[in-house]
């Protein structure tokens, strides 16, 4: 279990190919600091920020999603570099976030067109948390979750997606697909010719799909843009941040997972203190399989109301060691 002490956050990561025999998922966990505060005029201490991904590749054995994960700190962080004097702006943080994410998503896209024989892609939904807000970042169909808080008078508590998943049936990326010469299929597929169909409308890699030379990238049929929500923390409501691939969604619902999650804190917590969020994700998985999940799984659970005396590991660069692996 990974734990960032000045962010006030600890995470337990699960994975497992599920009941197929390969493994395509991949996922990230890193965390740096940069002078100032972001987004600022501020020369204040440095602001340390925690990136924790997901991505859900297919086609490929997971070359495209292995290459978001192994990449997507370093691209983010280079574009964060190169905003200056950003608070001068008439803009929200929203409109900040996602000028950040815009760019750093097409360079990813880019950097993974350069390199050979890519004949796959990958979703990824990406959570970039510093001390005051949660920024999520998602491309496709892979989801975040935020889980609140239940003491006191929260009896009943609402889970908040912050995400939403990228299919072809959504109204505006249909449009887009269509507007870019591609057809649709009734399970709501973006369709080039009867062996070729995708189930989602957004994702990294997948070059077949975005070879329209007449199209800028943001027009094409399937698109590398993320769409980004920013939440501002609040220790007096949130409780856990949840970030998974589909594997998970297509046999849960956001209500499931939160329920799920919750009654499986209470249960393990006397008996399993220091791998608690490791050892939940994994519970959760095996849940899902139980209910016959097909596809490869991954999630990332994120406690933002961390108590002491946890297990630390190292703060830089860290994914939690423990996964099933069926």
């Amino acid at each position: 279990m990974g734990k960032f002490e000045r962010l006030k956050l600890e995470y337990g990561t699960s994975e497992m190919p599920g009941r197929r025999g390969y493994m395509e998922d991949a996922m990230c966990v890193e965390t740096w600091c940069e002078k100032g505060e972001v987004g600022s005029n501020a020369d204040a201490k440095s602001q340390q920020f925690a990136l924790l991904a997901v991505c859900d590749g297919h086609g490929d054995n997971g070359v495209v999603s292995k290459f978001i994960a192994s990449n997507v700190s370093s691209v983010v962080r280079e574009c964060i570099s190169k905003i200056e004097n950003s608070s001068e702006a008439d803009i929200t943080r929203t409109d900040y976030w996602s000028g950040i994410w815009h760019a750093a998503c097409l360079q990813l896209d880019l950097k993974l067109k350069q390199e050979e024989m890519i004949t796959g892609g990958s979703t990824a939904v990406i959570a970039l948390i510093t001390e005051h807000e949660i920024v999520v970042a998602n491309v496709g169909d892979s989801r975040c979750i935020l889980i609140p808080s239940r003491d006191g008078l929260r009896k009943s508590t609402v889970v908040t997606a912050l995400s939403e998943d990228h299919k072809p049936s959504l109204p505006n990326e249909r449009a887009r697909i269509v507007n870019a010469g591609f057809q649709m299929k009734t399970i709501h597929k973006v369709v080039m010719n009867e062996n070729n169909q995708l189930a989602v409308s957004r994702s990294f890699g997948d070059f077949d799909y975005k070879a329209n030379d007449q199209l800028q990238a943001s027009d094409q049929s399937v698109i590398s843009i993320a769409e980004v929500r920013v939440h501002q923390r609040d220790s007096s409501k949130d409780l856990f941040l949840f970030l998974a691939c589909d594997g998970i969604w297509d046999v849960m619902k956001n209500h499931e997972v939160m329920d799920f999650v919750q009654q499986q804190i209470e249960i393990k917590a006397e008996t399993s203190f220091n791998t608690i969020l490791p050892d939940v994700a994994d519970v959760l998985l095996q849940e899902c399989l139980r209910r016959e999940s097909r596809d490869n799984m991954s999630c990332i659970l994120i406690n933002l109301q961390p108590r002491p005396n946890t297990t630390t590991m190292s703060s830089h660069s860290s994914m939690a060691p423990k996964a099933l692996h069926f």
